[in-house]
């Protein structure tokens, strides 16, 4: 991903290590990606509701640079992915 050092000046700490993990454009499961956010337990669906909020505000920057964060090809993942008309 091109821009990753810009763009993380723009988003905050959480949505950065996020975006840190998603970077390669290769899926990520959700479990990995909670367990950087919080460590209580939670039920798989609360833990992808809470990652999906924080992806949520991240895509609105990421569109800016061409890329958007969609569930990934494996289930219970998300990938980050180039939008066609930008790259």
């Amino acid at each position: 991903m091109q821009n990753t050092q810009e763009i993380m000046k723009r988003v905050p700490p959480t949505q950065g290590a996020m975006l840190w993990l998603l970077r390669r454009e290769r899926d990520v499961y959700i479990e990995t990606m909670y367990d950087l956010l919080r460590t209580d337990p939670q039920t798989p669906r609360r833990k992808q509701q809470i990652v999906a909020a924080v992806l949520s505000r991240l895509n609105k920057v990421l569109l800016e640079y061409g890329y958007e964060v969609k569930p990934g090809t494996k289930r219970r993942t998300y990938r980050l992915r180039p939008l066609p008309h930008k790259r």
